[in-house]
């Protein structure tokens, strides 16, 4: 009686361990792919070719695989994706690393979760053919996509090295994607875009004169969100990341369906979107790895920080010394190694 009862008991006894390593290896899957949670993570996305993969990881299924809704909100203008993050109207962005600490100077806590891309050529100065760049700036109308913006730091580390004070030139807000019009409208005489608009200006016959890979890691793309929701749905984000850095491999190993999904998501041409590619360099996990580590050099975000910070203090955005960590969470990246 005795031994049949110890037996029942051992048995129980195996049943509980084995509900509860069922139980820690579902949850613990959970935890990497993401919970699955009935109110999906608005991201406000702008045409932009280096954030398009974006639009594979939601065609391909990533992020339902990795258990989390998300909600892509494109937007054709850098400018308006900024604004509606900027307002509350989504949880994250994908967006200019410098335009993340501009978010924390202006009260709108903004971290750092992924690193999407470094500009190479995707950046472009563009302007009338008969301009003398860059010290016949002097004088001229130059578009800028915001004050205070990647887009104006863009301009005046330009400015800086030919030796031209901000003061010397007129700045004018043109969203990236109207250059043309305002250069045809005479509204500027030159000014910084990216595709679509950089060929559709080149085959109207105005001149690129330079590009942000002429100024390396200066402008490194990133994915940001509230630290609020970072803390309220860690799970989510992470999947979010996982989800990101398996849209880039699929890249990688299936360019041609790729490419035609992210080119119809952000309504231009395949070719466009080729040309957009190929004017950046799109970071995977390795990548991701160095640009959050305390590496020397631009390829580190905390390295390309401390120009960022400069700038701002040069331009009285702020007057102080900004500490990196504040603006950059690795833990997504660091869980997915």
């Amino acid at each position: 009686m005795k031994k049949n009862l110890l037996l029942l008991l051992l048995l129980l006894l195996l049943l509980l361990i084995g509900v509860v390593v069922g139980s820690l290896i579902y949850f613990g899957r959970a935890v990497v792919q993401g919970p699955v949670n009935q109110v999906p993570l608005k991201i406000t996305i702008n045409n932009w070719a280096g954030f398009a993969h974006a639009f594979v990881a939601q065609e391909k299924g990533f992020f339902e695989k990795n258990g989390v809704k998300v909600e892509l909100i494109l937007n054709e203008n850098y400018i308006d994706s900024d604004k509606l993050y900027s307002s509350g109207q989504a949880d994250g962005i994908f967006e200019v690393f410098a335009d993340t600490i501009r978010h924390n100077i202006e009260n709108k806590p903004t971290k750092v979760v992924y690193a999407v891309d470094y500009s190479d050529g995707g950046d472009v100065i563009i302007g009338r053919s008969d301009l003398n760049y860059p010290h016949g700036l002097k004088g001229k109308k130059i578009g800028i996509d915001g004050l205070n913006s990647f887009s104006h730091f863009f301009v005046l580390t330009i400015l800086k090295q030919a030796n031209i004070k901000a003061s010397e030139v007129e700045l004018v807000v043109v969203p990236a994607l109207d250059t043309l019009k305002a250069l045809e409208s005479g509204k500027i005489d030159i000014g910084h875009t990216w595709e679509p608009t950089k060929s559709e200006a080149l085959a109207k016959g105005y001149k690129q004169f330079d590009k942000a890979g002429n100024y390396p890691g200066l402008i490194i793309d990133v994915l940001s969100f509230s630290p609020e929701v970072i803390r309220n749905r860690e799970a989510d984000v992470l999947a979010v990341v996982k989800s990101l850095l398996e849209a880039v491999d699929f890249l990688k190993s299936n360019p041609k369906e790729s490419i035609a999904i992210m080119a119809k998501a952000e309504g231009m041409s395949e070719t466009d979107m080729q040309s957009g590619l190929d004017g950046l360099r799109l970071l995977d996990r390795h990548d991701n790895q160095t640009a959050f580590s305390y590496s020397v050099g631009f390829e580190s975000l905390h390295g390309t920080f401390r120009a960022i910070n400069n700038f701002f203090k040069e331009n009285k955005i702020t007057d102080k010394i900004l500490n990196s960590t504040d603006y950059i969470d690795p833990q997504f990246i660091r869980r997915l190694q």
